[in-house]
């Protein structure tokens, strides 16, 4: 089975360089129509070829210096013997950087750093329409209505002006960041990644209400006359002061989780349901129904941790594109819908995610700017 899958590697090297028999495409072609693996690997290696930066690349490539380099890398791995009878075929020279990858990919060695995509910045659009930058601004900004603090993860600011409470700044925190504001009231805020929160400076006189869309972990000042409401798109939550985390990200469900003190929250049709510490309202399909969580899993994203627990990859990608601003695409439902259980450390880089999942499992990884490949 093994000398057979080194045979097909083989073939699609030499498809990839024009230098296959009419007899062995044909035979490749059936192969990959029954192999799915092998149709993937195949599908991405072409991808990359056709990408313009490789072409260049490949159009620049010194023969000598370029096998040189294969085969230094080539000679400590376990398997080198194989491809090194490939020598004359001077054509695979041009995918060397791929069949490189490849190969140390599949005897699981550490892979080099993923090309991310540059994030976007956390941006703070006032109700006026004026939008500050609150990554590339200085540490302090002022304008006429407000003074704002900043630092690499969060936000202070004093009013100037009363501004009334229908008018709604919003704070918006794109893929790879984490970031904290403090409200008017003293309430503290903090905003996963992919996270929107519309809030006034100024609250009004009967109640405090904000706005969320995404994940974001609250920390309520206590005000027993002036009760603090969070709206979601289907829900809203009530409270007087107290610690809690919302979860808005996927679109049929919302998830509110009581970390301290009570809360109630409803649906537009007021079917509501009181929460002691220690449950999560989940809220789907019309109706709510409530669970146990566990706290530092829960919150550990706070801390740049996201601990998971027969997860399927599918839900791993949504994490691993917020926190990296990379797109993850699965050779098919089988494979993301593979279970996992482990922890992913926002501070290390991607390649350990990907290192740990290949170690861990029968899956394998390629990769190309701003995508993960996985099957």
């Amino acid at each position: 089975m093994q000398n057979h899958k080194r045979d097909i590697e083989r073939l699609i090297f030499q498809r990839l360089s024009n230098t296959i028999s009419k007899e062995d495409d044909q035979l490749l072609s059936c192969v990959l129509e029954q192999d799915e693996r092998m149709r993937y690997f195949y599908e991405s290696l072409q991808t990359d070829l056709a990408s313009e930066n490789n072409r260049d690349f490949i159009s620049d490539i010194k023969q000598d210096e370029a096998w040189s380099t294969i085969f230094s890398q080539l000679k400590s791995a376990q398997e080198s013997a194989f491809y090194l009878r490939y020598y004359p075929y001077a054509a695979i020279l041009l995918l060397g950087i791929f069949i490189v990858f490849y190969f140390l990919n599949q005897n699981k060695t550490p892979v080099k750093e993923v090309l991310l995509k540059q994030p976007a910045t956390i941006q703070l659009t006032l109700a006026s329409g004026k939008t500050l930058d609150l990554v590339l601004q200085k540490k302090s900004i002022k304008t006429n209505i407000a003074e704002f603090n900043t630092t690499k993860t969060g936000l202070t600011y004093s009013s100037k002006t009363a501004q009334a409470a229908n008018e709604l700044n919003t704070l918006t925190v794109p893929a790879t960041y984490i970031y904290h504001i403090t409200l008017s009231d003293g309430t503290l805020v903090w905003l996963n990644s992919g996270s929107q929160l519309r809030f006034p400076f100024t609250f009004g006189l009967k109640k405090r209400e904000v706005y969320i869309s995404g994940e974001a972990y609250f920390k309520v000042a206590k005000n027993v006359k002036k009760p603090f409401v969070v709206h979601t798109t289907e829900t809203d939550v009530i409270v007087k002061g107290t610690s809690f985390n919302i979860n808005t990200y996927q679109k049929d469900k919302i998830l509110t989780s009581l970390i301290e003190g009570n809360v109630v929250t409803k649906d537009q049709t007021k079917n509501s349901m009181q929460l002691v510490p220690g449950q999560q309202a989940v809220y789907a399909a019309g109706r709510f129904t409530l669970q146990p969580f566990d706290r530092e899993n829960l919150t550990g994203w706070i801390e740049g941790r996201y601990y998971f627990h027969d997860c399927s990859l599918q839900d791993l990608a949504f994490v691993v594109q917020r926190w990296y601003n990379v797109d993850v695409v699965f050779s098919s439902s089988k494979i993301s819908s593979h279970r996992m259980s482990g922890i992913i450390e926002k501070n290390q880089p991607i390649s350990q995610f990907i290192n740990n999942l290949t170690a861990t499992t029968q899956l394998h990884t390629t990769s190309n700017y701003e995508k993960i490949y996985i099957y």
